[in-house]
């Protein structure tokens, strides 16, 4: 007769004790291979868990956020678009690619003095000189759709 083999032993971490819990493995983020392949098949609701989880693991954040936001802004749904990019705005102040996005959210959504600001945002931040570029093409658009 052999004994059986024993358990191994887990022991919990200090958190683990202090909310009552056993730890749990952590899942490895998704990466941004994995991100881009649902934006590409218009998986627009795994785009967003992703670039949540993405984000939440501080792993290709900006990715994340650049992602989220043109899917939003590709399925119109602009309203939402400029909530993220406020967000993205805001931990990536000297990112061009934010302002920009943000500028065309308002734009659809009929806000075009707020639209104006976002484009000449970009413009000043001096970093990004195709997006500088594009800005100065949507102040264009902005004159011709709000009638000056």
């Amino acid at each position: 007769w052999t004994a059986p083999a024993p358990e191994p032993i887990v022991l919990p971490t200090k958190t683990a004790l202090l909310v009552g819990t056993t730890p749990q493995p952590t899942a490895t983020p998704p990466s941004c291979y994995t991100l881009i392949s649902l934006a590409e098949s218009g998986d627009t609701n795994g785009v967003i868990t992703t670039a949540r989880q993405m984000i939440a693991a501080g792993k290709n954040s900006n990715l994340a956020y650049q992602v989220w936001a043109l899917t939003l802004l590709d399925n119109d749904r602009f309203e939402e678009a400029y909530t993220v990019l406020s967000d993205a705005s805001e931990e990536f102040p000297k990112e061009a690619w934010f302002p920009y996005l943000q500028g065309q959210a308002a734009f659809y959504l009929g806000e075009y003095q707020i639209a104006r600001e976002y484009f000449r945002m970009v413009i000043e931040l001096g970093n990004n000189p195709q997006l500088m570029n594009q800005s100065a093409d949507w102040f264009l658009r902005i004159e011709e759709a709000a009638g000056q």
